[in-house]
């Protein structure tokens, strides 16, 4: 599929302001008379749901939200099964195909034409995801990266990593997301980040100051392809 939009994807741990970013960068572009589209692209299971609900009811017995105040034992729980190399290949493989299999069907082909793309999530943050389930060290994460079918993903014109500390996450949910939850996933996100050639955004600066960055950054990224756009 020949791709004509650009493409801008936002990272990092909940709290962060991914979403608030992602759709300020959306506003930006279509203020400006493209036709840019936002969209959540979290990996979100599809056939592998039910057999997803029915091993962590019956075989790990989680009864609680994965990133709240039971994220310690669902985590020691899921490191005994997803610490096997069999399971963990099955899962992580079956689970990036399907992944792509929707990113395709509901994203990529559906927005085409457009003039702009913005994912908010997406391939990285699935990759935190199994990095900590199966679990594999950060020099592992090169491999998730690497693999047949990771590479089949679009690469975004622009990352934008939005790093902040657990304890900043946490105040912002106000949801009852564990600080330990956060905590695990930063180092990966920020390693990910690092050799994805992400762009690297202080989450902890004022609003506007941030929001400005990545418009500016944004705008000579689209700019590169369409030299008639006006920033």
């Amino acid at each position: 599929m020949v791709r004509k939009y650009a493409f801008f994807c936002f990272i990092g741990i909940d709290g962060s302001g991914k979403t608030t970013q992602a759709l300020s960068l959306n506003d930006y572009f279509k203020e400006k008379g493209l036709n840019s589209k936002y969209v959540w692209s979290r990996r979100e299971p599809c056939i592998s749901k039910i057999p997803g609900k029915l091993i962590k009811r019956y075989i790990l017995k989680e009864r609680e939200a994965t990133e709240g105040h039971a994220y310690l034992s669902i985590k020691k729980k899921r490191k005994g099964l997803f610490g096997n190399k069999i399971v963990s290949f099955l899962l992580i493989n079956f689970s990036l195909l399907e992944y792509l299999f929707l990113l395709y069907l509901k994203i990529f082909i559906p927005n085409r034409n457009n003039d702009v793309l913005i994912c908010d999530r997406y391939l990285y943050d699935a990759i935190v995801d199994f990095a900590l389930n199966c679990p594999f060290p950060l020099s592992m994460v090169d491999t998730l990266l690497k693999n047949l079918i990771s590479n089949r993903f679009p690469k975004p014109d622009r990352l934008y990593f939005i790093d902040i500390n657990a304890d900043v996450g946490v105040s912002r949910k106000k949801d009852g997301t564990s600080e330990a939850y956060l905590e695990d996933r930063i180092p990966l996100y920020q390693y990910i980040a690092q050799i994805a050639g992400a762009t690297i955004v202080d989450g902890t600066l004022p609003l506007n100051d941030i929001k400005k960055t990545i418009h500016e950054d944004a705008a000579k990224v689209f700019k590169r392809n369409h030299s008639n756009f006006n920033a």
